[in-house]
């Protein structure tokens, strides 16, 4: 024995029916039948003489019949093993030709004939000039195979992909057993005896079902055949090779294996082999001719014996069929691994031609021409597929797989594009190549195989889509909702999910628009959003909330054609509520539903509920957008209905955050208008911040300022004012910007104004002359504060700018000498200071100190803060000694007739050189 390993899985086909279900309360078609083949050919070829006698038949894959030789009959007893052969008679008529077994993958189609050939065909996609047509599949004979075992009936074919191997059963009337011989794939190629020798004597063969799409850890895959007495059990890989024989004493005409349990017939009873143990398990009796017949009546030559049928339902679980052709009711029993019945029974009104299992289903072809679907859970019927006249079915297998066209799928997801109501239809998407794209995933895999003489079609999982809108267009939307969500949470984790996805996005956009109109708005939101609704659509059902003022804010937007279909009437939100009250209330309500008050607060609330709801909805799409297409212009479209929202319902809050967060991704147009219309002067001129809109920003804030416009919730404006034009950069925009708003703002307060002027990025670039003549009328102070600016921070060598600011100075020192109290309080400094040179100076002859005295200037500054006088003094004394650009004469003009001011006029005196005099007014003072 070996383990299984999961590294170097082979490609297997999964399909609808592989993502089981959880049961859910609702009618709907599980299977459809789509041809594959038809017409196919298989070449007449006349048997051999022997086999001509009139009792002679064909077989095919379900029945055998008797040799025509006495001799043979006397030797091999209906109850022998050598009477295998024996036991059945062919259900078609002698010397039909035609199709006997079916086999798929991949790509590739392969078909057994009567004749002992494979017909090989390829399915592949037909090429067209213009891409405006869906893609079509067609399917091409490759190849005609003689498989040169002479005209035998190919009873089975079995491919292996994870070896690239395949195996084929064939047999002739005359021989009591069959041959099995092994081929490579994809193109049949026969495998030498000398390498893989073909297997004589084989009444059945199975593999491991379990085994299905994986491969052993040693490469191989596990092969059971049935001999006449014995089992043999290989493994395949690159060889052939026996591992295991078991004595089987009765043989074996048909064989199914899950693991180490085989559950085979022979021609008495259904068994349960295990093969770990060794050990044999009796179940029930296999199909007899007569009802009640024992098993130690001969049979009649000509009497019709069904070939048991058996199937894997799952895990060490099998189904087996009982019953006998004059029985009206034939019974299906699952049995576990040690053979206990399980679950209920199965019914059918006859004995089934076939039967297989796909979990959770049991498809059965019936000799009434109709196929019956059952849910193994339940053992219900939950589908009866008819045929169509003049279908004779030979089969029902289960091949490996492969993808046929599901034409269901093409007018629900054929995509148009969208264009809101009042704009000209957009074609700026071509449409006809995305269609062409998708419609290459219309191949639905499928396993399930039914084939008559000439065609094969394909038993295709019904795809969800055509169920789950079935149940939408009968109004069963919770249904079809659930159906949805069943098949989203089986989706592979990280995957896009392919065509499964566009089905999803389908159901929960067209069942979003059937709930809207239901006016349930919560509900209907959420599908939008799993059915990834682009939500330009939505917001366009809302007039107020779409943009309206800028034709470039339409996104690209394609929908399904059903969903279009209902978009284009469904109308403007006010519509589908009116539509609701005029269903629900009309005309039971007086004295009609527009007036009456009932239904006017009715509307009233419904309105708002669906205001509610779509701003909820846009919040969960703008978190979606910001992550995966930021900047888009649907992305535009969520933020401006979210502004458009706020301003409606007056959230200050909100709106402030969404314009601080967004509102570089708005119309602006839209926007500004919403805002201006709504008087939210403050949430607008953020609205321009945030878009680099300085100038209008600071144009409302001056307006809100002097009142000409009015919003409580700008505050601090003087200084919110100075501090924006403080940011703004170099460029002319905004050296143009600070000459008009800093104005304004040396109006209001002159200072502040003057610190825009000095503090801007671009105060190197004003024209600084201009500044100080424009100053001049607002007062000495701020023209000194520029000055100073320009002296002592900037460095200016300019005489004007010393002239001016000395003279400044000056007319400061005189404004504040004006005041008796300043006067008084300097001339006690003064007094103050002789007292202390004079005190110091005794000291210092006393104790023969060197040390100097402390100057006058220093003795003020020290108190300069005590007096304005004394301050501005001390600023004039420092510029007029440590500057040498100033004009004497002009600044000698302020300190000429006032007495105080002595020490000033010998600094001057000593710019010019006027030494005499200078030193005289030194000895006074």
């Amino acid at each position: 024995m070996y383990r299984l390993s999961s590294v170097s899985r082979p490609f297997r086909y999964y399909t609808y029916a592989d993502f089981v279900c959880i049961p859910i309360a609702m009618t709907f078609v599980p299977y459809s039948l789509q041809p594959i083949l038809n017409d196919v050919t298989v070449d007449p070829t006349s048997p051999p003489a022997e086999a001509l006698s009139p009792s002679a038949s064909s077989r095919n894959l379900f029945s055998r019949q008797r040799p025509t030789s006495s001799s043979t009959e006397a030797r091999s007893p209906p109850g022998s093993p050598q009477g295998v052969a024996s036991r059945f008679r062919g259900l078609a008529a002698a010397g039909k030709q035609g199709i006997e077994a079916v086999e798929a993958w991949d790509n590739n189609l392969y078909v057994g004939t009567s004749d002992g050939h494979i017909l090989h065909y390829i399915i592949e996609e037909q090429q067209s000039e213009s891409h405006a047509d869906n893609a079509r599949y067609t399917s091409r004979l490759d190849a005609k195979i003689n498989l040169e075992l002479g005209r035998k009936v190919v009873e089975k074919v079995v491919v292996l992909p994870q070896v690239s191997k395949a195996m084929v059963l064939c047999g002739t009337e005359k021989s009591l057993y069959s041959t099995l011989s092994f081929y490579t794939l994809p193109f049949f190629d026969p495998i030498p005896a000398s390498i893989i020798p073909q297997i004589k004597g084989v009444s059945c063969f199975t593999h491991d079902t379990a085994e299905d799409g994986q491969i052993g850890e040693d490469g191989t895959i596990k092969l059971c055949v049935i001999k006449r007495r014995m089992i043999q059990l290989y493994k395949i890989g690159e060889l052939v090779q026996l591992k295991k024989e078991v004595p089987l004493p009765n043989g074996a005409i048909t064989v199914a294996r899950h693991r180490h349990n085989l559950c085979l017939a022979d021609m008495h009873q259904y068994k349960l082999v295990n093969l770990q143990l060794s050990t044999a398990t009796a179940l029930i009796p296999t199909p007899q001719s007569i009802s009640g017949s024992q098993g130690s009546m001969p049979q009649s030559p000509g009497a019709f014996i069904p070939k048991p049928l058996i199937a894997v339902v799952g895990d060490g679980e099998f189904l087996v069929v009982s019953g006998n052709v004059n029985n009206q009711t034939t019974i299906g029993i699952f049995v576990n691994s040690v053979g206990d019945a399980i679950r209920g029974t199965l019914q059918w009104a006859s004995y089934p031609r076939s039967i297989t299992v796909q979990y959770p289903y049991v498809i059965s072809l019936l000799r009434n021409k109709t196929i019956e679907i059952h849910n193994v859970r339940d053992q219900q019927c939950v589908q009866t597929l008819e045929l169509q006249p003049g279908i004779e079915p030979r089969g029902l297998c289960m091949a490996y797989g492969i993808k046929v066209w599901a034409e269901g799928l093409t007018t629900r997801l054929r995509q148009h594009q969208w264009s809101p109501p009042h704009v000209a239809p957009l074609d700026n998407i071509d449409c006809d190549l995305l269609n062409q794209q998708l419609s290459r995933s219309y191949l639905i895999p499928t396993r399930l195989m039914l084939y008559n003489k000439d065609s094969i079609m394909g038993l295709l999982a019904t795809p969800m889509i055509v169920r789950a809108d079935a149940l939408l267009d009968t109004n069963q939307v919770e249904a079809g909702v659930a159906l949805a969500n069943q098949t989203q949470l089986n989706l592979p984790q990280g995957g896009s999910g392919g065509r499964i996805r566009h089905e999803l996005d389908y159901i929960y956009q067209k069942a979003g628009f059937l709930l809207l109109g239901e006016t349930l708005f919560d509900d209907a939101f959420r599908l939008f959003s799993k059915g990834n609704v682009n939500p330009a659509v939505i917001i366009h059902l809302f007039g107020n909330l779409s943009i309206q003022r800028e034709q470039n804010c339409i996104p690209d937007v394609v929908l399904y054609e059903g969903v279009k279909k209902i978009v284009d009437k469904v109308g403007r939100i006010e519509d589908i509520v009116a539509r609701n009250i005029e269903r629900n209330y009309s005309p039971h309500i007086q004295p009609d539903v527009e007036t009456a008050t009932a239904t006017v607060e009715l509307r009233r609330v419904l309105l708002l509920n669906a205001q509610e709801a779509v701003q909820k909805y846009l919040l969960r799409e703008q978190i979606k957008y910001n992550k995966e297409a930021k900047g888009s212009v649907t992305s535009k479209c969520i933020n401006t209905a979210l502004l458009k929202i706020y301003v409606e319902k007056e959230d200050s809050n909100k709106l402030y955050e969404l314009i601080e967060s967004s509102s570089n991704e708005c119309a602006s147009k839209d926007c500004e208008y919403t805002l201006e219309k709504a008087k939210k002067y403050y949430a607008l001129s953020l609205f321009y911040k945030y878009n680099s809109k300085v100038s209008e920003v600071l144009d409302i804030w001056t307006r809100i300022y002097t009142s000409e416009l009015e919003d409580p919730d700008f505050t601090d404006g003087l200084n919110r004012i100075r501090d924006e034009m403080l940011e703004l950069d170099t460029s002319q925009q905004s050296i143009d910007i600070i000459n008009k708003y800093g104005w304004w703002l040396v109006k209001q307060n002159s200072i502040e104004g003057v610190r825009v002027f000095m503090q801007c990025k671009a105060a190197d670039l004003l024209d600084q002359d201009d500044i100080l003549t424009r100053l001049e009328p607002y007062g000495n102070a701020a023209a000194q504060t520029y000055l100073e600016y320009l002296v002592q921070g900037k460095g200016s060598g300019s005489p004007e700018h010393h002239t001016r600011l000395a003279c400044s100075y000056a007319k400061d020192v005189q404004s504040a000498m004006a005041k008796t109290d300043n006067v008084e309080y300097f001339e006690k400094i003064v007094q103050d200071f002789k007292s202390q040179v004079a005190e110091s100076e005794k000291q210092r002859i006393s104790q023969s100190l060197t040390k100097p005295h402390t100057t006058f200037m220093a003795y003020m500054a020290k108190h300069a803060t005590d007096s304005p006088l004394i301050q501005v003094r001390v600023r004039l004394l420092k510029l007029l000694q440590a500057s040498r650009k100033y004009d004497p004469n002009t600044v000698m003009e302020y300190f000429i007739s006032n007495e105080h001011l002595q020490l000033e006029r010998v600094i001057i005196y000593g710019k010019v050189e006027v030494w005499l005099w200078g030193l005289e007014l030194s000895q006074e003072n």
